[in-house]
């Protein structure tokens, strides 16, 4: 929601500066009209929010993430409960696994999201901002998947670590590129 722009009447006129002028002859009250604008109002100022969050691709994603992060948590509290293990993995290889897989995720989709979320932000075109959250988003899944099982499958865990990095590395390389294009053209 934009600032509201106080009345002439409610803002004392300091005279100083091209956004204030001493008013209009006669009136006895401050004009807040510049003189080159001919009857021209000012531009009411945006909010903080309005200009910088426009964004509507990534927080779907993020939202999926959180909950399946929430799940992974849930089933490795689960886990601790029925195996009684308070603290650490108590030498049982699954409570281990459960808790990698739950860390892993930790480690890389915040990354993952604040990179595509400035990506979003400079303008990246929808189709690659579906890609790259979904390559984030199946990355993750496919390696919770893969460590979770004690008979591991290696190319769930390869998979789902290659999703992720395709994700960290073209999102970084995509902001790398709009900075050059930005700041040196």
């Amino acid at each position: 929601m934009p600032f509201p722009t106080p009345s002439p009447a409610t803002r004392r006129d300091s005279g100083k500066g091209p956004a204030c002028s001493r008013g209009r002859a006669g009136s006895g009250r401050p004009s807040w009209r510049r003189p080159e604008q001919s009857g021209t109002a000012l531009p009411q100022p945006h909010s903080f929010w309005e200009a910088t969050l426009n964004t509507h691709i990534v927080p779907a994603y993020a939202a999926l993430l959180g909950l399946f992060f929430i799940a992974l948590s849930i089933r490795t509290l689960r886990l601790r409960r029925q195996l009684r293990i308070a603290v650490g993995d108590g030498g049982n290889p699954a409570m281990l696994r459960a808790m990698r897989v739950h860390a892993n995720f930790a480690e890389y989709v915040p990354l993952g999201l604040i990179l595509l979320h400035f990506v979003e932000a400079q303008g990246a075109q929808a189709m690659l901002l579906h890609g790259l959250c979904l390559c984030l988003l199946l990355g993750r899944v496919a390696h919770a998947f893969g460590v979770s099982q004690t008979a591991e499958n290696f190319s769930f865990r390869v998979t789902g670590m290659a999703l992720t990095f395709t994700t960290i590395f073209f999102s970084s390389a995509w902001l790398l590129l709009a900075f050059v294009r930005q700041h040196l053209a």
